[in-house]
């Protein structure tokens, strides 16, 4: 069947014939989420936790600070420190040596904004079936892409394997101070370029340039803040000429939406005990739309970079008192996460509907947010 290539694709990366149990097709076997995500932290089949599987896939790519990156005749990887560690990054130059920032020398467009196919190029952050937490470093000179830090200073990874290729669109900003519709319950961008979720079956190293087309969008809401999650397909991909939209990926790709959804929905709750929501009722927008989020997060960018504050932008974010405990926090998002759970199972005695409930919660928080502001410096060209 078609839905082969993707479906199995998780498994196909390490050699192995494994289903991912949040990739379901073809009768595949699947697991409980909470089951799944309690016994995560060991190793799985599908990917060690420090990647060593995606690593040998593309050992070239690894071992060496000049290999391609996507479109090899472009651009070029600088990897320096050791991976896995605090030292560990990776940037982009030109075949010159020149050095470039992935968020702001690499294009949007590869082949300009009126070709056909329209595609965007996607700086990969994370490869498929791995867990550390790599991403781009707005605030120090030229972004390089870093494993991020927890709040006590250690490396962060993913309690579960994520199944797919993550990443970024370069010259991108979801702005912080512009609310979105009532469909996204009035919250605001994160502060962070627009995140890219690409399906296909290759392993992509970190810091790879790949041009993609995009299938769709999900508007997820984590802690208040709109982080869209965009569906991509990489241009090279087998699939790519028969992936044009959702619905193709859910006619050839059974599982692949929904399994998404759902990895993004839960992942944050083994580690802080939250549960993240989606707008649009959670249904994944058609390529038109999601193209448009591209655009509006490109224009976002345009903007701050035309701003007169040397890059101290308003991230619209609500201040914590440094002072509060951290017994206080993890009680306060365990009462988020218990309210979520029960007004999504069980509508209150009132009648209101779950989904009222949610929005009005993430419309005061999103009200709250705009009374406490912080300021956050990025570096800017």
């Amino acid at each position: 069947m078609q839905s082969a290539p993707l479906a199995s694709s998780v498994g196909a990366a390490s050699g192995d014939s494994v289903v991912s149990p949040l990739l379901p097709s073809c009768g595949g076997p699947r697991r409980n989420l909470f089951r799944f995500f309690a016994s995560s932290r060991s190793e799985s089949s599908l990917g060690a936790a420090d990647g060593t599987k995606a690593a040998e896939k593309a050992p070239s790519a690894e071992a060496s600070g000049d290999g391609a990156a996507g479109g090899g005749d472009v651009y070029r990887r600088l990897v320096s420190g050791t991976e896995g560690e605090k030292d560990f990054r990776v940037l982009l130059s030109k075949k010159s040596g020149e050095r470039l920032s992935p968020w702001h020398d690499i294009p949007l467009f590869p082949n300009g904004r009126d070709a056909r196919p329209l595609l965007f190029n996607m700086v990969v952050e994370i490869p498929k079936n791995t867990r550390r937490k790599m991403e781009m470093q707005l605030r120090l000179p030229f972004t390089p892409i870093m494993q991020d830090l927890k709040k006590d200073g250690s490396l962060r990874e993913y309690a579960s394997t994520l199944y797919w290729n993550y990443g970024a669109f370069p010259q991108t900003w979801e702005d912080p101070r512009e609310p979105g519709g009532r469909e996204v319950f009035h919250a605001r961008g994160d502060g962070d370029p627009l995140d890219v979720v690409e399906i296909g079956s290759e392993v992509l190293p970190v810091g790879g340039v790949v041009p993609v087309k995009v299938l769709g969008a999900l508007a997820m809401i984590d802690g208040g803040e709109l982080d869209w999650k965009v569906l991509a397909i990489r241009e090279g991909d087998p699939l790519f000429s028969q992936l044009n939209s959702v619905a193709d990926v859910e006619r050839l790709c059974r599982g692949v939406v929904p399994g998404i959804r759902e990895w993004f929905r839960w992942y944050k709750l083994p580690t802080d005990n939250v549960v993240n929501q989606f707008g649009h009722d959670e249904a994944a927008l058609p390529a038109a739309d999601a193209e448009r989020v591209v655009y509006r997060a490109h224009e976002h960018y345009l903007r701050l970079l035309s701003e007169e504050h040397e890059g101290e932008v308003e991230e619209g974010e609500a201040v914590r008192k440094e002072d509060e405990k951290e017994s206080h926090r993890q009680e306060a998002r365990g009462r988020n996460v218990a309210v979520y759970i029960e007004t999504k199972e069980r509508p209150p005695a009132t009648g209101e509907a779950p989904a009222d409930a949610r929005q009005r919660e993430t419309e005061t928080k999103a009200g709250e947010k705009g009374e406490h502001v912080r300021k956050q410096k990025l570096w800017l060209p």
